[in-house]
């Protein structure tokens, strides 16, 4: 059975992961590492191939994307490598990333008159985006105008919320 060590480049949060690999056997392998990752996280390159010799030791590096909505927390991701032609495991290194609070709020106007004339109502309609990845409560204060609704606005991450100004 073939064996191999693999650690961790670094324990450090980062988009580029770092592993080494290493062939502890006298025989030359070829060896194919992929990196498990949570679910929607998009890896670069998804997996790598190579030769390694006796006792030779190789620096991998693994890109990581993690969605802007993705959760705060500590998240595991696996490197497995294994003998490319047999698929057996040769093995495996674990390590955490971590992921910290995305604050993104945007506020668009949707719908407003170009001008208002003496009598009528002056309204406008905005919509409050959250593209980061905690819920946020949102605070309208406006002059000389009233918000229809309360004026705290909940938004969950990757969602939208309109409202309207008169």
């Amino acid at each position: 059975m073939a064996s191999a060590r693999i650690t961790a480049g670094s324990d450090r949060p980062r988009r580029r992961l770092p592993f080494f690999i290493e062939n502890i056997q006298n025989e030359p392998m070829s060896v194919t590492a992929v990196l498990e990752v949570p679910e929607n996280w998009k890896i670069i390159p998804p997996r790598q191939s190579f030769e390694l010799k006796p006792t030779e030791k190789k620096f991998v590096i693994f890109t990581v994307q993690v969605p802007a909505v993705n959760p705060v927390g500590n998240f595991n991701i696996t490197l497995n490598a294994f003998q490319t032609e047999t698929e057996n495991s040769i093995g495996n290194a674990t390590a955490t990333v971590s992921v910290g609070e995305v604050e993104k709020i945007s506020l668009i106007l949707v719908e407003a008159p170009d001008h208002v004339t003496a009598g009528e109502e002056a309204f406008a309609t905005f919509l409050l985006q959250n593209m980061g990845n905690t819920q946020k409560k949102v605070f309208i204060e406006t002059t000389n105008s009233l918000v229809e609704g309360p004026q705290e606005i909940p938004v969950e991450p990757g969602a939208s919320a309109q409202f309207r100004v008169k």
